[in-house]
């Protein structure tokens, strides 16, 4: 009878340590969770992919040998896990479907660290998905539309919605090109290569749907402050003059959505982004 326990009890342990490594069929499993994202991306506007890297603070309820995510379209270049005490585990790539990638470990991970994942995506001509580029006048302009599970074309991240964390994000651009994202810009300095850096500030606490950014020769219109918030409009090189009834309009509806909620806007700035393509929008 004891040899029979032992026999499957063994077998139960090789079954769950198979199912483990097996990819999830539609959502993450919840047993490891991100509480902060720290994102770097080369972005070029008219170059069909961009490079980066993204460091995932994470808190794991169990030892792990695989930690899923999602990402879709990206190719991972190299993973590692650095825990609390400063171990750094390498890991490496397991393939989990259109939806799903996989760091595997050769020995379990466990508790807090953090997941560095260096990696290459797409910025598509042809679909507003994720990373995208469109073109006005023979420029070409980069933005991005996460919702709702595009953000893991972007970045390998844990994209649903429940996990909700800061998000700190750092371009590199062209030197001649303006950046945005979601949060002000916290400093900005020159590069080799007629390139330049631009860091922003770290955000409050966003699903990441909501994570944004835009490269481009952008126009930039001042479209004064609501309270102490700074407005703009982001326009298309050379289309600042057709702002000009946004800008009117903005901050009386900004008053109005304040008046209505009974809070004032939560947010550092609000910038309203003008995209060369019709019918399309994204609250954030």
């Amino acid at each position: 009878m004891r040899s029979c326990l032992l026999i499957s009890t063994a077998c139960l342990g090789a079954a769950l340590a198979a199912t483990s490594m097996e990819a999830p069929k539609l959502r993450l499993n919840g047993d490891v969770k991100p509480t902060h994202y720290a994102v770097d991306l080369t972005v070029v506007p008219g170059q069909d992919t961009f490079q980066g890297t993204v460091d995932t603070k994470v808190n794991l309820a169990a030892p792990a040998s695989v930690i899923w995510l999602n990402a879709t379209e990206i190719t991972i270049r190299d993973a590692s896990f650095r825990g609390a005490s400063g171990e750094v585990s390498k890991g490496s790539v397991e393939n989990g479907g259109e939806d799903f990638a996989g760091i595997s470990f050769t020995r379990p991970v466990s508790g807090a660290g953090t997941l560095h994942i260096a990696y290459e995506g797409k910025i598509s001509r042809i679909s507003s998905a994720g990373v995208f580029q469109l073109k006005e006048d023979d420029r070409w302009y980069v933005y991005t539309q996460f919702e709702p599970t595009d953000a893991r074309r972007a970045f390998p991240c844990f994209d649903e919605p429940s996990y909700k964390v800061p998000w700190q994000i750092t371009l590199h651009v062209p030197a001649g090109d303006v950046a945005v994202a979601n949060t002000p810009e916290l400093s900005h300095a020159a590069e080799p290569d007629s390139m330049k850096v631009v860091r922003f500030k770290e955000s409050k606490p966003l699903p990441s749907y909501l994570v944004a950014f835009a490269v481009g020769p952008f126009d930039l219109v001042d479209a004064g402050k609501l309270g102490k918030t700074p407005l703009r409009v982001i326009t298309p090189h050379g289309k600042a003059a057709n702002a000009k009834y946004a800008r009117e309009a903005i901050p009386q509806l900004l008053k109005l959505l304040e008046d209505y909620f009974g809070i004032p806007y939560p947010y550092e700035k609000l910038d309203s982004i003008v995209m060369p393509i019709s019918n399309f929008a994204m609250e954030n």
